[in-house]
């Protein structure tokens, strides 16, 4: 998929990417090898991120179900060996994306 990053436009492979960090209106894009950012709103990027096997576990993280690890107490375990929290509100949600995705 393109995005438009710092920097100029880029394809990324969506397989390659752990997760998607926003912080003041700059979102993050954690892969494997060298992370990008772009500017934009992650309640935008979300809607298309879906289709794409991504959830929403907070306010600030996309996170890609193909490199979970585990959900634990609050907590994504991704394989690279990075957490990240999990809010009550979207916890059971987050869970049952992980586990639908896991019987595919």
């Amino acid at each position: 998929m393109e995005f438009p990053f710092v920097g100029g436009k880029r394809s990324v492979l969506l397989e390659d990417l752990l997760y998607i960090e926003s912080q003041c209106h700059t979102l993050q894009f954690i892969r494997k090898g060298e992370d990008l950012y772009m500017y934009g709103q992650i309640n935008k990027l979300e809607s298309k991120m879906l289709n794409f096997n991504f959830v929403r576990c907070h306010q600030s993280f996309l996170v890609n179900l193909g490199h979970i690890e585990k959900i634990n107490n609050y907590t994504i375990y991704l394989s690279d060996g990075s957490e990240i929290p999990v809010s009550r509100s979207r916890y059971s949600e987050v869970k049952q994306r992980y586990l639908q995705y896991k019987e595919i």
